[in-house]
Formats: structure tokens, sequence, C-alpha cells
């Protein structure tokens, strides 16, 4: 008799349970159609053109997976981007780590066209700090077997990405950026170079971004943070025999323009001079000048095939030395 008693309770326990977790998952299910609704008509009141066709949840018992149809978003001047579908899913016992697929066709308009990205596998793992303003403590994507085409450009390929930007805890809008881009096949684009740069086997960053707030769901409310600067700990570059390694800092003004100082260090410097000469990016009546001053940037390290060559940036405005090389676009 006890027993049985026991073997009851048990089942009704596990029954209340089963109601309860259901119930949680509904709410939670019903939560995630509604926050998708309702960050649309928050974007729309900023002026950023958003829309989806359909909103599916699955996942029960241990996950809500939102899919989105026919996802679109844009400033409605400059950018649209769009895609057939986009799965957003988190873990019941951790709702504020969400996984975004984006596996899915991209389509990207604005000023420079209308561009395609296409990729066999790509996420993005977003991990919110538990806050009222839910502010985002971690950022990791990684895409493989990416291809883009666009404008005058039949199709650049890229064989891995990977990405991650942590709130490094300093200070409020202040982030930890690596990247690393992996077989960047540029051979359909830069059709007029040599075989050997059509290619760059690697590029990687890592440095900090600075913005004037935190990216958090204020975004919705007061548009997006103001990029201030970029504090440059490693870039490095291979372009065919050559190799780029760079770091600095750069500040952006009010009007977006850069200034600062980078410290370029650049392996087998003579392929890339030739290369620039053969294209005109070297005047003839320079070219004396910029081999004599090359020359002894590299006997200054004890290497004559590295250099290191410091650029000053003022408003945009990037020099060597006393020789003005040229303006950069703004930040922002």
């Amino acid at each position: 008799m006890i027993k049985r008693m026991w073997i009851k309770r048990t089942m009704l326990w596990l029954a209340v349970m089963a109601v309860l977790w259901s119930g949680y998952w509904a709410a939670l299910a019903y939560g995630a159609q509604q926050s998708a609704h309702q960050a649309v008509n928050v974007i729309r009141q900023q002026g950023i053109a958003a829309s989806f066709a359909s909103a599916e949840v699955k996942g029960f018992p241990s996950s809500v997976a939102l899919t989105l149809a026919d996802l679109s978003m844009g400033d409605g001047r400059a950018i649209l981007w769009s895609t057939q579908t986009a799965r957003i899913e988190a873990e019941v016992t951790r709702p504020n780590q969400i996984f975004l697929d984006l596996s899915q066709p991209h389509r990207i308009s604005g000023s420079l066209g209308a561009w395609a990205i296409e990729t066999e596998n790509a996420g993005m793992m977003a991990l919110f700090a538990p806050s009222l303003d839910l502010p985002i403590a971690d950022v990791q994507v990684a895409a493989q077997a990416l291809r883009v085409a666009g404008p005058n450009v039949p199709q650049m390929l890229l064989g891995a990405l990977a990405a991650r930007i942590t709130d490094n805890g300093a200070a409020d809008g202040v982030y930890d950026v690596s990247m690393d881009l992996q077989d960047l096949d540029l051979s359909l684009v830069l059709t007029t170079l040599p075989a050997s740069f059509r290619i760059v086997p690697r590029l990687a960053f890592a440095g900090d971004f600075v913005f004037d707030r935190p990216w958090d769901r204020q975004v919705f409310l007061q548009g997006y943070p103001l990029f201030r600067g970029v504090d440059i700990r490693g870039l490095e570059l291979s372009f065919g025999p050559s190799a780029l390694a760079a770091s600095g800092q750069l500040v952006v003004a009010d009007n977006g323009r850069l200034s600062g100082m980078l410290s370029i260090t650049i392996d087998q410097w003579r392929p890339l001079f030739e290369l620039a000469r053969e294209l005109g990016f070297v005047e003839p009546g320079i070219e004396e000048f910029m081999i004599a001053a090359l020359d002894g940037l590299a006997m200054a390290d004890n290497d004559p095939d590295d250099i290191t060559v410091p650029l000053i940036l003022r408003d945009g405005l990037v020099s060597f030395g006393a020789l003005t090389l040229g303006m950069i676009p703004a930040a922002r």
C-alpha cells in the first residue's frame, strides 16, 4: 500500500512538473514570437526598414528555435540585407545565449550594388550579460566555403572565417575583436595581377574597437553606438611572396575622419614595390626617391628584405615623413 502511494505521488509530481515545464516553454515560445514582432516595430520607428513573412517556433522541450522566413532589414537608403530564412535558437535553461543559423543565401544591396553571399555552413553565437539592458558580452561567428558575387565581381571565394567579439570589461563600449580569414581567392577579381598575388592564404586581426556606448538593447531606442577608434594589436596579411604586419592606434573624429599612427612591417618588400610600380601606383618622378627611402628603412632594420614603415594619419590624410600618400575614406 505504501509503495503504491509512493508511486502515485511520484507520478503526480512528474505530471505537475511536465505541465509546468510545458507552460514555461510555451511562454518562452510565445515571448520569442512577440519579441520578433516588437523588434521589427521598434526598428521601423528608428527609420530602418525591417520585415519577415512568418515566424515559427519549435524545439520543445529543451530549446526554443525561432525560424523567420523572408527576413529583410535596411536603413531604407544605403544598405538592405535579406535572406530566405534565419533560425534563432536558445536553450531553455540559458535564454541569454542565442545561436543564429546563417547558412541560407544572403543578399546585400546598397550604394555599391547588389551582392550575393552563399555559404555551406555559417552561424553566430551571442551571449548577453544578465542585466536589464542586455549588453553584449560575447559574440562568435564562424563560416566555411563562402562565395561572394557582386557588380563587376564574378566571384570571390573564402575558405573559412572565424571572428570573436567580447566585452573587455575595461570601459563601457570597448570590445576585444579577433578575426581570422583563410584562403581568400580573388582569382576572378584581380585578373591583371600575377597568379601568386590573387590568393591571400591568411588574414588575421586582433585589437580593441571603441564605441561611445555599449551595444545593448538601447540600440533599438537610441540608434547605433558611434565608432570612436581602434587599437590594433596585430594585423597580419600574406600577399604573394610578401607578408605584412601592422599595429597602432586610430581615433575617429566627429566628421568620421581617422587620425593616429600605424607601424607597418613588410617582409619581402621588393616584390610588393615592383607590383605597385607595374600597376602605376608609383609615379616615375619619385621612384628613385622611394627606393632609396625603403632601402634606408631596410638597413635600419638590419635586413635588406624587411622594412618597417611608420605612417601618420591626420584627419584622414596619410603621410610617411614629409611624403603625403593620400586620403583614406571616412570611418563612418
